[in-house]
C-alpha cells in the first residue's frame, strides 16, 4: 500500500510541476502512511503447492490456477 500511495503522490506532483496544474491538490499528502510492518519470508511446505493448485483449479472457471502458475 505504501508503494501505491507513493505512486499516486508522484502523479499529482508531476501534474503540478511539469504540466502546469498548480491548483491541483495532492490528496495523498494528507494521508498518514502505514508502517511497513515486519517482512515475511514464508515458503510453501511440502505438499502445499499441490493442494493450493488443486483448490485453485476448482475455483470458478479455473483461471486462478493459471494466475498462480504465471505468478
Amino acid at each position: 500500500m505504501i508503494n501505491e500511495l507513493a505512486f499516486l503522490s508522484s502523479i499529482f506532483s508531476t501534474a503540478r510541476k511539469d504540466w502546469g496544474m498548480e491548483g491541483l491538490q495532492n490528496p495523498v499528502g494528507g494521508i498518514r502512511k502505514p508502517s511497513p510492518g515486519r517482512p515475511r519470508d514464508r515458503r510453501l511446505e511440502p505438499g502445499e503447492e499441490e493442494r493450493l493448485l488443486d483448490e485453485a483449479r476448482s475455483y470458478g472457471d479455473g483461471m486462478m490456477h493459471d494466475i498462480i502458475i504465471i505468478a
